[in-house]
């Protein structure tokens, strides 16, 4: 049941509220929270009146802020100007009754494993600008493990880094049914020269309680060529899955069928990469 209702026009004022009042929510979108069931009374904090909505582009990357929809950055046309189309793709991926609702700033807060977001801002090495922490500024890896705690720092906005003209991001998912969320995402900012793959920034969701980057996979990665991996490569590939992830056996799919996921998702992203390399 909802006690209080709160709609500040300013973000210090939605700190001061969160901070004052006892089971309080920040209310951005409301996919999550007006679906989930409660006990007893709780408190919310619309963000609806902030001015945090924009879509822009400055100094090297792209701000978002925190309250623009889903549906507002896959209309745009910056993400895929500036190399960040595998956002817009996304954001497209969900339906478009909760696109038109769920916000930037609540698909990072919801924290959820089988996010399309999440992945795919964890390769692009996003930031978030934050208020409610003794920081300002947070990197998006770094906010992951504080929200798990149960700290919840309102975002006011995401900076994405625009990657540069040799580097290319991408995801890949996989769902049971198109309309579903996927069981593994899997996304990739491999930076790309002579047709090999210099650097990756590798991360997924799906595998674990949170989305998170996969430092092994980066550094097998780097140094291959960029498109389909010899048989060797493959091989040793498949074997540094099942050797350095975990991923639990649970009602949608086996460890082991995510673990093979993992794989055969990161190798079609090479192989794109590899045919944009050509």
């Amino acid at each position: 049941m909802v006690k209080s209702f709160f709609a500040p026009s300013q973000v210090e004022e939605a700190v001061t509220l969160k901070r004052d009042k006892a089971k309080s929510f920040f209310l951005a979108g409301g996919t999550l929270l007006n679906a989930g069931k409660r006990t007893g009374e709780v408190n919310f904090i619309s963000l609806h009146k902030l001015a945090l909505h924009h879509i822009e582009k400055r100094e090297g990357a792209l701000h978002i802020g925190a309250m623009a929809t889903l549906q507002g950055i896959a209309d745009s046309p910056l993400p895929a100007e500036n190399g960040l189309g595998a956002l817009s793709e996304s954001c497209r991926a969900l339906t478009k009754n909760i696109r038109n609702m769920a916000t930037l700033g609540g698909a990072i807060a919801s924290n959820y494993t089988r996010s399309d977001i999440i992945p795919v801002l964890l390769a692009a090495g996003a930031r978030l600008a934050v208020e409610g922490t003794d920081k300002k500024s947070l990197s998006l890896e770094e906010y992951i493990p504080l929200r798990a705690s149960g700290n919840q720092a309102l975002i006011r906005e995401v900076i994405i880094p625009i990657p540069g003209s040799c580097a290319t991001l991408r995801a890949a998912r996989f769902a049971r049914t198109s309309l579903d969320l996927p069981l593994v995402k899997v996304a990739a900012l491999i930076t790309l020269e002579n047709g090999h793959c210099k650097t990756a920034r590798i991360a997924a969701g799906g595998l674990a309680p949170q989305a998170a980057r996969l430092p092994e996979l980066e550094k097998f990665i780097e140094g291959k060529s960029c498109g389909a991996l010899a048989p060797g490569d493959s091989e040793a590939l498949e074997a540094l899955t099942v050797k350095t992830l975990s991923p639990k056996d649970d009602m949608r799919a086996t460890g082991a069928f995510k673990k093979a996921l993992i794989k055969a998702l990161l190798e079609d992203i090479l192989y794109e990469s590899g045919k944009e390399a050509r």
